[in-house]
């Protein structure tokens, strides 16, 4: 069986309004990702780290409630794990420490024709990116297939010229990339995915898919492997998640319309990415008709 495997941080976002805490869920679109899949039933290993800590047990949990695999996720203990205080200005705070031996997660067995993800902080950080980078060259070794997914946090703006080398890398490793206009402005200072493609992805990867609100662009070169059907819309209808877990709810994904033929969507940031492959990957998972 044809297995998914995904390479990301394990962080809590927690949600501030004004100096009052909100409310709180699993951030970033690989661990989303990795439970929304679980949630349908597909086979999904988590590759991770999660501190011996209150805010990992909530993790662990999330994850297990949805079916993902949990045995590449790293327990540590001498450390915190990651939070991510949000404020209603659009700044963000992260809190937590990893422990000193380094990135030691265990690989998870990769196949021919599996699926590999990976990208966030792992796929930059000078920490974790060396052993990363081993598991995704070996995955094309083993011809899996490799999306890259940037999910850019705005915090790094600053620091784009020393982490671009890293990111065109990460692009080059991977058989296609999934981002929005978020990432794509913080990166290449354009949120034209057309632009971005041809000026700058186009040269390290064959395929991008960028969504956003005004729609999903498909974007590849003649050398890129095909691409399964994939409806647009399929990528932004509300997908099954697990059960909230106390004491933070899982948002739901808004619903979605169509109005004229264009495709109208109030998906956050965070969820449309989410959305995307989790139409995605089981379109690919799928065998040819």
């Amino acid at each position: 069986m044809r297995k998914i495997i995904i390479i990301g941080e394990s962080t809590l976002r927690i949600d501030f309004d004004g100096a009052a805490p909100r409310s709180s869920a699993p951030d970033g679109v690989l661990l989303n990702t990795a439970a929304a899949l679980g949630s349908l039933g597909h086979p999904v290993s988590f590759v991770s780290e999660i501190a011996d800590d209150h805010v990992g047990k909530i993790l662990l949990r999330f994850l297990d409630d949805a079916g993902v695999d949990t045995h590449s996720v790293d327990t540590y203990t001498g450390g915190a794990t990651q939070l991510k205080l949000a404020f209603a200005d659009g700044t963000s705070s992260r809190y937590g420490s990893y422990h000193d031996s380094g990135f030691t997660v265990v690989w998870p067995r990769i196949d021919p024709d599996d699926i590999l993800l990976f990208g966030g902080n792992y796929a930059l950080d000078h920490r974790s990116r060396p052993r990363l980078f081993e598991i995704v060259k070996y995955a094309r070794e083993r011809r899996a297939t490799v999306i890259y997914v940037p999910d850019f946090e705005a915090s790094r703006v600053r620091n784009i010229t020393h982490l671009m080398p890293a990111i065109l890398e990460s692009f080059e490793a991977a058989d296609m990339a999934v981002t929005t206009p978020t990432d794509l402005q913080a990166i290449f200072n354009t949120t034209d995915a057309a632009a971005a493609f041809r000026d700058h992805i186009s040269f390290y990867t064959d395929t991008l898919l960028d969504i956003s609100p005004a729609g999903l662009s498909i974007l590849t070169l003649p050398s890129a492997i095909p691409l399964p059907p994939l409806d647009p819309m399929a990528a932004l209808t509300p997908m099954p998640s697990p059960d909230p877990v106390p004491p933070f709810d899982q948002p739901p994904f808004p619903n979605c319309s169509v109005d004229g033929g264009s495709r109208q969507s109030t998906l956050p940031p965070a969820s449309a990415p989410v959305a995307l492959l989790s139409a995605l990957i089981p379109a690919l998972l799928a065998p040819p008709e």
